[in-house]
C-alpha cells in the first residue's frame, strides 16, 4: 500500500429493490456515499450470490480441466508402454 486516508463516509440502507420474483427478489441494498454524495459502493446481496456462482462454475470447470489432463497423461503413459 502506498497511501492511505480516513474519509467520511455515509452509509444508507434502500429498502426494497428487486421484483418479488424469481431471479430478481426483493432485498436490502447498502450503499456508501462519499461527503459530497457520490455513490463510492453498492452491496447488493443478489451481486454477491450470482458472482459467488460465477466463481464455483469456474472453479468446477478449472477443475474438469485439470482432471482431463490427468486423464490424458496417464491414459498417454498407457500406450506408451505396448
Amino acid at each position: 500500500m502506498n497511501s492511505a486516508k480516513v474519509i467520511e463516509v455515509i452509509v444508507t440502507d434502500i429498502l426494497r429493490r428487486g421484483e418479488g420474483i424469481e431471479g430478481d427478489p426483493i432485498r436490502i441494498i447498502t450503499q456508501y456515499w462519499d461527503s459530497e454524495g457520490n455513490l463510492l459502493v453498492e452491496d447488493d446481496p443478489l451481486t454477491k450470490e450470482r458472482l459467488e456462482e460465477l466463481i464455483t462454475l469456474k472453479m468446477k470447470a478449472s477443475n474438469k480441466d485439470r482432471i482431463i489432463e490427468e486423464l490424458n497423461r496417464k491414459l498417454s503413459n498407457i500406450k506408451g508402454r505396448k
